[in-house]
């Protein structure tokens, strides 16, 4: 169980009703998640991706964006995602750093996709690239080992041009038993989504690890803060990540009393100091948190 679609395929089969994953309204149980990652991991073995192949990605958050994460896993591909606010010469440089074979973008970000063979993905393919791909025949597993890369993070180049950050599937088990010891994680966490996917903060805490676990993720695209605040009242979340300037528009909202959010039981924070008074704040509105 290296590859990380190895662990969604694992869960489809003990409980495959159960929810995995949400975006736009649209729930999506185990089973139906599995399969489509098996079919988008076919889609982009069409496309000439294989094992030890860099994948690029220039999205916003999105279903498609979740399982492209896992059907390059499943190929033993490298996932790299980029920051969509870049220009599309810093795009260019990352992709032809990485050596990048395929760049899929949204629509919307389709204008700075540069440095390699491109797709561009409508708003349909973004609830799910199965929409493009369905008559695209499911992969078979590309078995990786702990040390194998499993994704190119890039910084963000403030001294000087950004630099590949190497990932290997060790570095995601034992981030994700580290994460599991201090947050409890479990079948019975429910995640909330709102950072860009293409930051380690919204992808890995704990992000995906969730899924591990056969827990349950809810997926915003952008985070606007009553969005933030209705989907945690919705779904029940009880677990999420924000930064610093997100918890501080949530606080601020004029309509926060409206939303039911004592599900939410705790929330991990970063990228720059949150002031006292803000965390006493957040304790007193999330009170369970």
């Amino acid at each position: 169980m290296i590859n990380l679609s190895s662990f969604i395929a694992f869960h489809a089969r003990r409980t495959p009703d159960r929810p995995a994953l949400k975006y736009r309204g649209e729930e999506i149980s185990y089973a139906a998640f599995d399969a489509r990652v098996r079919t988008v991991a076919g889609w982009l073995a069409a496309q000439g991706i294989g094992a030890g192949d860099v994948l690029a990605v220039l999205m916003k958050n999105s279903a498609a964006f979740v399982e492209l994460v896992f059907a390059t896993s499943h190929l033993g591909a490298v996932f790299l995602p980029i920051n969509f606010r870049l220009s599309r010469d810093e795009v260019g440089y990352i992709v032809g750093n990485a050596g990048a074979r395929l760049l899929i973008a949204d629509e919307e970000l389709g204008a700075n996709a540069a440095g390699a063979k491109t797709v561009v993905l409508n708003e349909a393919a973004q609830q799910s690239i199965t929409h493009i791909a369905a008559d695209a025949p499911q992969a078979p597993v590309h078995v990786r080992r702990p040390s194998d890369l499993m994704r190119l993070m890039y910084t963000s180049g403030t001294t000087d041009r950004p630099k590949g950050v190497m990932l290997s599937y060790d570095n995601f088990y034992w981030k994700s038993a580290d994460q599991t010891i201090a947050l409890g994680l479990s079948t019975d966490t429910r995640l909330l989504v709102v950072g860009p996917l293409y930051h380690v903060g919204a992808l890995d805490l704990p992000g995906i690890a969730v899924l591990w676990h056969g827990g349950f993720v809810r997926v915003e695209r952008n985070f606007e803060p009553e969005t933030a605040l209705a989907a945690i009242a919705e779904d029940k979340l009880n677990a999420a990540w924000f930064a610093p300037v997100m918890t501080t528009a949530m606080l601020t909202c004029p309509t926060r009393d409206r939303y039911d959010v004592s599900s939410l039981q705790w929330a991990i924070g970063g990228g720059e100091k949150t002031p006292e008074v803000r965390i006493r704040a957040f304790s007193e509105y999330f009170r369970n948190a």
